[in-house]
């Protein structure tokens, strides 16, 4: 991961612009956007944030859609060299207020049907939009970027978490860029190639992409969302060849109706998490589509294997600066063939977050003197593949999203009519999860479901809605009165559907 590169993405950007200005960087609905105006429109969105009072090292909350101005604000960010705190679109009122109170940002930058969104929080500082940004700008000299290094935090990135709330992931400059250069190794990214980018810019899959693009001349054919319908006509119209998922996507795509043009496209590889090895061999066989399985997390630079041999059921080898071992619940590394907790380290270290923003407890628990503990569950076969065997965490995934069960129970728990309440993620059809919530009713109330499903609706985002509901008189409790929710029942054929 060495080598003369820029170590910052307002470094990267300025050079390419220079070097490569009519490289297409972004195709948008059929328009070619050059490198160069990606960048001007940068400097002009950078002078904005200046007028603004934003300084490096200042926090600025982005709640956008994908699209590319979206882009072009986030290279703002870095050439300001302010804090790129990415607010999920979907997100509601408690949600949205959690990541304002642990990144504290000078500002709220929103698309105009958003910016309610913040507003409604009681967020104190200015909200503005691309639009009062860009009028700000006139007669400011944009800032380069002059003084960041790899160690600068380019963002924060909030994961859905084991227990308790999304915590933030500190991203350095070099994490993010490592996480481009890793996705490149793992789709083979080269100078012409086409990815099809639907992944919201909100996550690591997607920031992960911009940097890629410009380091390997690659074009992004952006889209503003997954829409399985839409996918191969955009995949053939777009002249896509390589293209990001996770497991649910191709289960969605696996459910499309046959169609004889299903091998009559460009796409070459496809790369991501999650795919079962049904899945993988039932696409690779309709599609035509070669499948590269990795593992990562946030908190590593996102990458840590890569399947280059094409094993099957494996997510593949320690990738290149990567050293894996497995661990049993004592620290004892496990023999191969043996399931354990995956524990990273990484050459140079600062491929690893140096924490969680403002959760010092949370930063011990991860980062432990033998490497960062990932709470995930894998075995080795004697030729270093690894196969993942399961989240030890407290986290669900559901519709494409991490969804935080303690903040779905946060919620539930704030209705008057509710006592007490455990979230947990059942099976679902497309090789996700389904969300089931275990209720006891407050005492002397009656709990009404559709009120509730409305209750819910106001302070929930879609996919962190309960699929199904159970109602207990009481939970079986540990010695620290917390709910043990592995004896929770996962069956749901006598389920309420919520």
């Amino acid at each position: 991961m060495s080598g003369e590169r820029a170590e910052t993405h307002a470094a990267l950007l300025i050079s390419a612009a220079a070097t490569r200005p009519d490289h297409v960087l972004l195709d948008w609905q059929g328009r070619a956007i050059t490198t160069d105006e990606v960048c001007q429109q940068a400097q002009a969105l950078a002078a904005g944030l200046r007028a603004a009072g934003v300084q490096a090292g200042d926090a600025v909350a982005l709640m956008l859609d994908n699209h590319p101005d979206h882009v072009a604000l986030i290279f703002a960010l870095a050439l300001s060299g302010a804090v790129w705190v990415p607010l999920n679109p979907k997100l509601k009122g408690p949600a949205i207020r959690h990541i304002i109170q642990v990144t504290d940002p000078v500002l709220g930058v929103a698309d105009d049907d958003h910016a309610a969104d913040i507003r409604e929080t009681g967020f104190s500082r200015p909200v503005l939009t691309l639009a009062d940004l860009m009028a700000t700008a006139a007669g400011t000299t944009p800032p380069t970027g002059e003084g960041l290094t790899g160690e600068s935090t380019r963002t924060i990135l909030f994961t859905s978490g084991t227990t308790g709330a999304p915590k933030g992931v500190i991203v350095t400059e070099r994490m993010l860029l490592s996480a481009s250069r890793f996705a490149a190794m793992a789709s083979g990214a080269q100078p012409g190639h086409r990815f099809h980018f639907w992944e919201p810019l909100i996550h690591v899959g997607g920031a992960q992409m911009l940097a890629l693009a410009l380091e390997q001349q690659a074009t992004l054919v952006m889209v503003p969302r997954f829409s399985a319908s839409r996918f191969w006509d955009e995949v053939r119209d777009g002249r896509v060849s390589r293209a990001h998922y996770l497991g649910g996507v191709l289960d969605i795509l696996l459910k499309l109706p046959p169609d004889p043009k299903d091998r009559d496209h460009g796409l070459e590889l496809a790369f991501g998490a999650g795919a079962r090895p049904e899945v993988d061999a039932a696409f690779r066989e309709r599609f035509g589509v070669r499948l590269v399985e990795v593992y990562g997390m946030t908190e590593a630079s996102s990458f840590s294997t890569i399947n280059h041999d094409g094993v099957a059921g494996s997510i593949g080898k320690a990738a290149p600066g990567v050293t894996i071992t497995l661990r049993d619940p004592e620290g004892r590394v496990v023999p191969d063939g043996e399931r354990g907790e995956i524990v990273l380290r990484t050459d140079p270290p600062t491929l690893m977050t140096p924490g969680y923003l403002g959760n010092p407890e949370a930063t011990a628990e991860l980062l432990q003197s033998d490497g960062l503990h990932t709470g995930d569950i894998a075995w080795r076969d004697k030729d270093g593949n690894y196969f993942f065997s399961g989240r030890s965490k407290d986290m669900i995934r559901h519709k494409g999203e991490n969804v935080s069960a303690w903040e779905v129970e946060r919620v539930l728990n704030d209705h008057p009519a509710i006592a007490e309440s455990a979230v947990i993620g059942v099976p679902g059809a497309l090789g996700e999860e389904d969300i089931m919530a275990f209720l006891r009713t407050a005492t002397g109330t009656t709990l009404d479901l559709t009120e509730l499903k409305a209750w819910c609706a106001e302070r929930l985002a879609a996919f962190q809605m309960p699929r199904y509901i159970r109602r207990v008189e009481a939970f079986d409790l540990t010695p620290s009165e917390r709910i043990r929710k592995g004896g929770l029942p996962r069956d749901t054929s006598d389920a309420e559907i919520f």
